[in-house]
């Protein structure tokens, strides 16, 4: 049987990979820094955003990300996910799992006043690790 968190990023990738959504991450991060969470009731869109925001970072090109955003195409989106679980899971054991999902998105506006570049791998990491505690939380409870 899956673990819960295998069930997640499968649902994750399924969603990258078969559903149409903006790649405007920037869209997303100004929606925050007005105190809008978009997507506050879709906890994967959010871990897809995550998820492109780490490809736009460039951290699956260079392990300390590129200097500038990255244009990605659906094949890269579809090729780079195992590399992006493979990352999740180097920083998974050390953040901490049951904080309030409010503490995901300080975690997102203290990023968006940040210089692109800036924006670290842990930071994109943690956010989707806390969105997946999230998730699970909900599906424990049936929501």
């Amino acid at each position: 049987m899956k673990s819960t968190f295998d069930l997640f990023l499968t649902t994750v990738e399924d969603t990258v990979n078969y559903k149409k959504h903006k790649e405007n991450v920037k869209y997303f991060l100004d929606e925050i820094s007005k105190g809008k969470y978009p997507f506050k009731k879709d906890l994967i869109q959010i871990a897809v955003y995550m998820y492109i925001l780490w490809l736009k970072r460039g951290f699956h090109l260079i392990r300390q990300g590129a200097k500038s955003e990255q244009n990605i195409t659906p094949e890269i989106k579809s090729l780079c996910f195992s590399d992006f679980k493979f990352a999740v899971s180097q920083f998974a054991d050390k953040i901490v799992s049951h904080r309030p999902l409010r503490d995901s998105y300080i975690v997102l506006k203290y990023m968006i006043h940040k210089p692109f570049n800036e924006i670290y791998e842990v930071e994109i990491v943690e956010v989707f690790t806390h969105i997946y505690y999230a998730w699970e939380n909900n599906l424990i409870k049936g929501e």
